[in-house]
């Protein structure tokens, strides 16, 4: 499965394309693979759960969509928050009935609230958008970031014990798995003092346990158990401590929103860091960085003759990346003379320089359906970045930043480069 939770966003943290984990504030060890068991458990549950435009109509009297089978309140909740990406696209998808009860009834009522054939294939429809997509990762990545966090204060101390309690916390909700818990620790023979690192152990008690609460879903359990088996993980106690490229910059706190795009820049050999020490995930990316790091993105292939900017010394870090962009038509200069290496560059300049090494370099195909409508300073945007914008939205490289329940795209924003990383470990991910 194509993992596009980088992408897809809590708050649309800093509108980039990431976003704050539910358990950030939690201090694991560094055994624990926190982006690991989310990916594994994102893509079990999806696998046994349902697609993103999965409809359950009446699911224990009430509805279920999804590809985690939101239900009932939670259904509704993922409803309220696809609307909100595109009011204007997606309200028209749906009848007024139904969206009047989406928008305004109360959570008792939702919990009972089941959907007629036609509102089914409506809501299908909402679901399978990219905005339907989107929110669903978003919410999936919300939601095993606090099973995650959740385990870990119960006491569970490896990646599979974590992902294991995942799973029950998915199926049973918090108040069922705390009894489950409860009936395991007794068959264990262990407090909730005591934490618990091997999976054979907590799988052997689970399978003994006599407790209905916990025999209903042994077949669950043991799909759980047989899918880990495969993964790379102890299963008799704690994980060796995880090794990121990025562990060598103190600026670059492993709980960081940008962390795995240091890691994943740094093993692509797209970024260095500053220094031996450091990455300055904050400083301003210049057009010089860029056209660089474009340039090792490309094979770093030079280009044939000179360059004709008096601002590029030919011995610099970046003269034939300079070169290299303005000989394909991916970057030009500010004049006929001129580049201006140092100039940060802002989102909308990222964003129409990416679309023309998509477009001009590579040759391929854009999104461009659709519109900038649902962002409040869609206006702010310059007309020549208007195309790459939307296509940058399109395939989730940019999102938005959520604000006063509007979400903006900040195109005259400055890019940092923990944002320009991000960005491109989304473009290559999502349309590499």
């Amino acid at each position: 499965m194509k993992h596009r939770w980088i992408a897809v966003l809590l708050a649309l943290c800093l509108g980039i394309g990431t976003i704050l984990p539910a358990s950030a504030a939690t201090q694991y060890n560094d055994s624990i693979d926190v982006d690991g068991i989310f990916q594994a458990a994102y893509a079990f549950f999806a696998g046994y759960e349902g697609q993103y435009d999965s409809v359950t109509p009446k699911d224990s009297n009430s509805l279920s969509i999804g590809r985690l089978q939101w239900h009932g309140l939670r259904a509704r909740g993922l409803l309220k928050l696809i609307i909100s990406k595109n009011p204007s696209k997606i309200t028209p998808m749906l009848s007024s009935a139904l969206y009047s009860d989406i928008m305004n009834k109360s959570d008792s009522y939702w919990n009972t609230r089941c959907l007629t054939s036609a509102e089914a294939t409506q809501v299908k429809a909402v679901l399978g958008t990219p905005e339907g997509m989107q929110a669903q990762d978003e919410q999936a990545y919300i939601d095993i970031c606090s099973y995650i966090e959740a385990g870990w204060k119960a006491g569970f101390r490896s990646n599979a014990t974590l992902f294991y309690y995942c799973s029950v916390l998915n199926q049973y909700g918090v108040g069922g798995a705390a009894k489950w818990l409860g009936y395991v620790r007794a068959t264990m023979g262990i407090t909730a003092n005591d934490t618990v690192s091997s999976l054979e152990a907590l799988h052997t008690a689970v399978r003994n346990t006599s407790a209905s609460t916990v025999r209903n879903y042994l077949n669950a359990r043991e799909k759980v158990y047989k899918y880990l088996k495969n993964l790379s993980w102890n299963l008799n106690g704690p994980d060796a401590p995880v090794s990121y490229p990025s562990s060598i910059f103190t600026d670059v706190p492993k709980d960081a929103w940008f962390r795995e795009a240091v890691d994943y820049a740094v093993s692509h050999n797209l970024f260095a860091g500053t220094s031996a020490t450091t990455f300055s995930p904050n400083v301003g990316m210049t057009r010089a960085m860029l056209v660089t790091v474009l340039y090792r993105m490309a094979g770093s292939h030079p280009a044939q003759g000179t360059t004709t900017f008096k601002d590029v010394k030919p011995n610099s870090y970046y003269a034939t990346p300079v070169l290299w962009a303005a000989t394909y038509r991916i970057v030009s200069g500010v004049s006929a003379d001129r580049f201006e290496p140092d100039t940060v560059i802002t989102r909308q300049q990222v964003a129409a320089v990416l679309y023309k090494y998509h477009t001009v370099y590579l040759g391929k195909n854009a999104n461009l359906n659709g519109s900038l409508s649902s962002f409040a300073d869609a206006g702010q945007v310059s007309d020549y970045a208007k195309e790459a914008m939307l296509w940058a939205v399109n395939t989730g490289v940019i999102t938005g930043t959520v604000s006063g329940g509007k979400t903006y795209l900040n195109p005259n924003a400055e890019a940092s480069r923990a944002q320009v990383a991000m960005i491109l470990m989304q473009y290559l991910k999502n349309c590499g």
